[in-house]
């Protein structure tokens, strides 16, 4: 059990105990603010001067020491100053502590010890790191400071920005602690600086645009923030602008279109939609076709390169349709119609064929159809069929015709 002590003897003891300890902790921090404390039963294999050990097998802090001489490791503390000090490892307090006590906190990593500040007693760090905020300070002046502290904090007068001393692993200097540029500050001015850091940003004044430099590998430029032309904002002018950014929009109110800018040889405002003209009524003339055939099966052939419109007068038999010329590409669909004045007897086509080569007709529901699903016709009647074609593969002859009929 620990020894009670009368309060002002165990103050006076721990006087003595904290001067050799702020001995030891001064000597710490002038050799070295990366001091590396050690907890094993046998010493570090690497060490260096001002490096703590705590020995687990006694019990007793140590410390790598160089008297000019020789290197070895110390006891931290003198046996007389810490006469009736205890020392525990666990991850809480220890009960009925004595002032001068230490107590190694495993859950954080510390080594405390219970002090008496003459009102009440309870359990402090033992050691200040100096590289906690506790020990990290804040400059100000033109010039970085001298002897700075990892963490510490410089501002840079001259410049208006926060500085912290930064060990990267490899090196320790002074860097921006906030990337200026990426906040809310940003230069604003009428002419652009000849050169910044990479990813600065600069509000042009005269342009009204924000501009960031950039380093695109091969050079470094002032370019456009955002690309201004692509969001809601298009210029209105009844006059065209002499020049653009490629990709610039601009709409002439006199004309009444939307125009872009297109940077290639030239340079020009290209129209993007071509709105066009109200078209005149056109007129179409139909070819009169008779029963002049190829060949004896009445194969009548319309070049639809003349006319989509055609006429038969007076069919005196079956007969059939041949459409020549007709130049259609996939995805493309024409009409054609064809007028045909019924004597005292109808015919209606009974095949069509597409540049000579056959094409079912698929007639339209309301279509009378005879058995052998062919149209029929009526006598002494004008019948009108419209044929609706689309292109599925010109270069396999493969289309879709719909046919309809029409009676006066």
């Amino acid at each position: 059990m620990n020894q009670i002590l009368d309060p002002v003897l165990r103050k006076d003891k721990f006087e003595i105990w904290r001067k050799k300890t702020n001995d030891i902790i001064s000597l710490v921090n002038n050799i070295s603010s990366n001091v590396k404390t050690t907890i094993s039963d046998t010493p570090p294999t690497t060490a260096y001067n001002g490096d703590l050990w705590w020995d687990s097998s006694t019990g007793k802090l140590k410390i790598y020491y160089d008297d000019g001489d020789s290197v070895q490791w110390l006891d931290a503390f003198t046996g007389s100053s810490l006469a009736g000090t205890s020392t525990v490892i666990s991850e809480n307090p220890p009960i009925n502590p004595s002032v001068g006590d230490f107590w190694w906190d495993s859950t954080v990593g510390k080594l405390k010890i219970y002090y008496f500040d003459g009102d009440s007693c309870q359990w402090i760090d033992a050691f200040i790191s100096s590289q906690t905020t506790g020990r990290a300070k804040v400059s100000i002046s033109e010039d970085p400071p001298m002897n700075p502290f990892v963490g510490d904090l410089w501002w840079d007068d001259s410049t208006g920005k926060l500085k912290i001393y930064y060990n990267d692993g490899d090196s320790v200097q002074w860097i921006d602690a906030f990337v200026y540029h990426n906040n809310s500050i940003v230069s604003i001015a009428d002419v652009l600086p000849a050169s910044a850091n990479p990813g600065e940003l600069i509000w042009d004044n005269t342009t009204g645009k924000l501009k960031i430099y950039y380093d695109d590998g091969n050079s470094l430029q002032w370019i456009d923030a955002f690309v201004y032309h692509n969001n809601t904002t298009v210029n209105i002018s009844d006059t065209t602008p002499q020049n653009g950014t490629s990709g610039e929009l601009f709409w002439n109110s006199s004309t009444q279109e939307l125009k872009i800018y297109y940077e290639d040889s030239s340079g020009e405002w290209y129209n993007i939609v071509q709105i066009p003209e109200q078209e005149e009524q056109k007129i179409f003339s139909f070819d009169e076709i008779l029963d002049s055939s190829r060949d004896a099966l009445n194969v009548l052939e319309y070049d639809t390169s003349l006319s989509h419109n055609f006429k038969h007068s007076l069919p005196q038999d079956n007969w059939e349709i041949n459409f020549t010329n007709l130049q259609m590409t996939s995805g493309q669909k024409t009409k054609i119609s064809v007028i045909v004045e019924q004597g005292q007897t109808g015919y209606i086509p009974t095949e069509i064929k597409i540049n000579d080569n056959f094409i079912q007709v698929k007639w339209n529901k309301d279509t009378v159809l005879d058995s052998e699903e062919n149209p029929i016709p009526s006598d002494d009647s004008i019948d009108r069929i419209e044929y609706e074609i689309y292109c599925i593969d010109p270069n396999i002859n493969n289309y879709i015709v719909l046919g309809k009929i029409e009676k006066f």
